[in-house]
């Protein structure tokens, strides 16, 4: 479906091109997000602490971030297929199928994000020292 927008077609065209535009930009967002959130996986699986023989004792925060860092890259990778599919989805239904918010999907993608943002917390108050 090629739309243009010349200035002379109806209300209803211009709001039809609009949706369809709404619609790329919310997957131009869910991009960014899972951009951000890869980004931030990545930083944490680095995380590496340098020093003394008191160091050596962190091998199982190491290990721990080089977890916690995988964790959000998955993350990422799935709120980026959540958003390719919602796009499609929607893409789809403005062509003429009913059109429904995604609900529950949403509440668990964002309670997900917090819990591991709560964890990272958790994470870096734990192994934070005065000294660093």
């Amino acid at each position: 479906m090629i739309m243009t927008n010349n200035g002379g077609g109806s209300s209803e065209a211009a709001g039809i091109l609009r949706d369809h535009l709404a619609n790329e930009r919310t997957l131009l967002a869910w991009t960014r997000t899972a951009l951000a959130a890869a980004a931030l996986g990545f930083v944490v699986a680095k995380i590496r602490f340098t020093g003394g023989p008191a160091f050596e004792l962190m091998a199982p925060v190491h290990a721990a971030s080089r977890v916690a860092g995988a964790a959000f890259v998955f993350l990422a990778f799935a709120m980026e297929a959540l958003g390719i599919w919602r796009y499609l989805d929607l893409r789809r239904r403005l062509r003429g199928g009913p059109i429904r918010p995604l609900g529950w999907m949403m509440i668990v993608l964002n309670f997900t994000i917090a819990g591991g943002i709560l964890l990272l917390f958790m994470y870096v108050v734990v192994t934070w020292s005065p000294g660093q």
